[in-house]
Formats: structure tokens, C-alpha cells, sequence
């Protein structure tokens, strides 16, 4: 039964590093998965600020056509310029404060693809060293039985391990 003890381990920090890799990539993917619905969120939100724009623009103009009418039905002109021109000021600074905040939940988005793709990036740096560390150290248990077992890892079933080989 020793003698299947190194090969075991060998093959046990080969499944561990595999392991290890497959991870990583599944921790990536969904990452870039995540960025690119926040891309098609920010997309979205560009295209939602532009149709509430829209709206908010066709009913100031008919707001402004009511009231014009109304004012020309009464003749009083002086009057009536001035209070078009405010609800004129008023309106584009409505119109303004409700692009603003279109502007800012695209942004919003953006930045969170960003971190997801960023998120990505570390996930495959990070799943590389953990591949390396797993199979490094069933490297090292492998060696370190070997030394412990006197050297028998020669006598092992996978017969290509050999204690020169760890040395």
C-alpha cells in the first residue's frame, strides 16, 4: 500500500491545480459576463434619459402652445412675454436636471463594468497562482514522503517518479 502513497499524492495535487485553474476560469467568465451587462445597462439607460428627454420636450411645447394661446386670447402681450420666458428658463433647467441624471445612471454602469472587467483580470492572475501553489506544494508532500520513506518513491507504481527526480 506505500507504494501508492506517492503517486496518489502526485495525482492528488494535479487534480488540486486543475482545480484550481477551472475556478479561476469560471470566476473570470462570470466577471466578463457581469461587465458586459452593465455595458448593455449603460446602453439601456442612454436610451431611456433620451426618450424621457423626448417626452419632457414635446410636453414643455405644449405647455408653452397653451399658453400662448391663452395670453392671446386676453391681448395682454407684456405680460405674457415675461411669463413665457420663465416657464421658457424654468423648463430648460428641467430638461437639463433630467438629462444630468440619465448621464449619471449611465456612468454608473460604466463603472461597474469596469470593475467586473477588472474583477476578471484579477480572477486569472489569482487563479494562476493558485494553480501553481496547489501543484508546487503536492510537489513538495510528494518529496517530502519520498525523503521520509527513505526513497521508495524508485518502487512506485507510476514508475517514472524517482527520488533523483524530486532531488
Amino acid at each position: 500500500m506505500a507504494n501508492f502513497i506517492a503517486p496518489i499524492m502526485l495525482a492528488g495535487s494535479v487534480v488540486s491545480a486543475v482545480g484550481a485553474s477551472q475556478s479561476a476560469a469560471a470566476q473570470q467568465n462570470a466577471a466578463l459576463y457581469n461587465a458586459r451587462l452593465e455595458e448593455i445597462n449603460a446602453m439601456t439607460a442612454a436610451d431611456q434619459s433620451a426618450v424621457e428627454v423626448s417626452r419632457f420636450e414635446r410636453a414643455r411645447r405644449q405647455e408653452l402652445g397653451s399658453i400662448r394661446a391663452a395670453f392671446g386670447a386676453t391681448g395682454n402681450t407684456e405680460d405674457a412675454l415675461s411669463v413665457l420666458a420663465d416657464v421658457e428658463m424654468t423648463s430648460q433647467l428641467d430638461k437639463a436636471a433630467l438629462k444630468y441624471q440619465g448621464d449619471l445612471r449611465v456612468i454608473g454602469h460604466k463603472q461597474n463594468a469596469q470593475l467586473n472587467r477588472m474583477a476578471a483580470d484579477t480572477a486569472a492572475r489569482e487563479g494562476g497562482f493558485r494553480t501553481a501553489s496547489a501543484f508546487l506544494s503536492g510537489l513538495g508532500n510528494v518529496a517530502a514522503y519520498g525523503a521520509a520513506s527513505g526513497g521508495t518513491l524508485s518502487r512506485s507504481p507510476a514508475g517514472g517518479i524517482s527520488k533523483g527526480f524530486l532531488e
